[in-house]
């Protein structure tokens, strides 16, 4: 028989390790600093060989093969000039939504002998931006000029709170690119400094938090409907059975609809399925099985509408869906993602009965039940993927419910 060369063996899987917790919990909350919020690149004082904006790109770095620019090698993440003059690298970062830091997972993802030795990261909230900073445009090339560093000295930015003290970062093999930094703060921030010591290059820079939000504009319109799960409502997933394929219940929630199938939350298919599917007296089919997860809203509400939405999902959709509310406390990061015994244990009740899904489209279900709920429990039959979930209602005060 022919032996095949090592080179044209097909890689296996490789199995993916089993964890009851999130060996970082942080990385369950949103990402703050994702452009897909509207976060961006205010100032920077150095960005040569690769525009600090890619340090912000929602997808994975990649590595092009023999790739240069004008510039040098074509890099995809930050990466500043040789450093020749005093000091050190440094960036400012308007955040896509503020809010309170719980971690930073900084990625060096092929930068190997071009990698930052050394990070730390500063914030501050600003309740007005000044208009220099609406100017700036990250791109290749660029350098600060003097001009540039006179108007970026009314920041004070050098003085902003220390999130981050400086820490050690490793070259970006595959064993080593991640590096994940817990904060220890309850300050709200809405813009970041990012130091880089002395320069070099980062491919992804996290910033993992909980959201502020505030809804007085909509309820001083009549309690408004406004969506309640969104991430920038402050919608948090707090718990779910299971997630595949490079998603995250935590999708669900960004804004816009999904851009590919990568963009929301898909399980894998059932293992236990049934090897036949029978339908029953509801004319719905039997599962053994199903997938849940569970949203904190942003704010309690009276729900008035639901939006799911299966965009991209055209041959691995859920047959159906289940929606479920409560009221009930608010779930300490630490305990995320609630077990399945810790969401069964929660006051449930149906706000959208058990309703088919189709693929690739938006579904509305009314919501008829008028009693405030904080969280709420999307369940799938039996497996598949959703792009969005959108939970239209009013915000309620709390304290007059409890």
């Amino acid at each position: 028989h022919t032996v095949l060369p090592r080179f044209f063996l097909p890689a296996m899987a490789e199995r993916k390790a089993k964890q009851d917790k999130p060996a970082v919990p942080f990385l369950s909350l949103p990402n703050l600093a994702s452009p897909t919020l509207g976060a961006h690149i205010c100032f920077v004082t150095d960005e040569f060989f690769a525009a600090a904006q890619n340090m912000l790109k929602d997808e994975p770095a990649v590595w092009r093969e023999g790739v240069y620019t004008e510039f040098g090698k074509w890099m995809d993440g930050w990466e500043s000039g040789r450093k020749r003059t005093p000091g050190h690298d440094w960036c400012i970062i308007k955040l896509g939504v503020p809010g309170a830091i719980k971690g930073f997972h900084v990625d060096t993802s092929f930068f190997t002998g071009n990698f930052v030795p050394r990070v730390s990261v500063q914030g501050a909230f600003l309740y007005d931006e000044p208009k220099f900073l609406k100017l700036w445009r990250s791109e290749m090339g660029n350098s600060a000029n003097e001009a540039d560093y006179e108007m970026i000295k009314e920041l004070q930015s050098e003085a902003w709170q220390e999130l981050l003290a400086p820490k050690d970062l490793q070259p970006g093999f595959k064993d080593t690119c991640n590096h994940y930094f817990p904060v220890q703060t309850d300050k709200v921030c809405n813009y970041l400094r990012v130091n880089i010591f002395p320069d070099g290059g980062i491919a992804r820079l996290r910033v993992h938090g909980t959201v502020l939000a505030s809804f007085s504009t909509h309820t001083a319109r009549h309690h408004a409907a406004v969506d309640l799960a969104a991430i920038e409502h402050g919608g948090t997933a707090v718990g779910w059975s299971s997630y595949d394929f490079g998603t995250h219940p935590r999708l669900l929630l960004m804004p816009g609809r999904g851009t590919g199938m990568f963009d929301g939350w898909e399980t894998a298919r059932k293992s236990k399925r049934p090897p036949v599917l029978t339908p029953n007296a509801h004319g719905q089919l039997e599962f053994t099985d199903t997938d849940f997860v569970i949203i904190q809203l942003g704010t309690a509400g009276v729900i008035d509408k639901v939006e799911v939405d299966t965009l991209h999902f055209k041959g691995n959709n859920p047959e159906s869906f289940l929606l479920e509310g409560c009221f009930a406390p608010k779930v300490a990061l630490d305990a995320v993602p609630l077990s399945p015994q810790q969401a069964s244990s929660f006051p449930w009740t149906t706000l959208v009965k058990r309703s088919k899904l189709s693929s690739h489209s938006r579904h509305y279900s009314k919501v008829e039940d008028q009693r405030p709920v904080t969280h709420v429990r999307l369940t799938i039959f039996p497996d598949g993927g959703v792009s969005r979930l959108r939970i239209w209602g009013a915000p309620v005060d709390t304290a007059s419910k409890l």
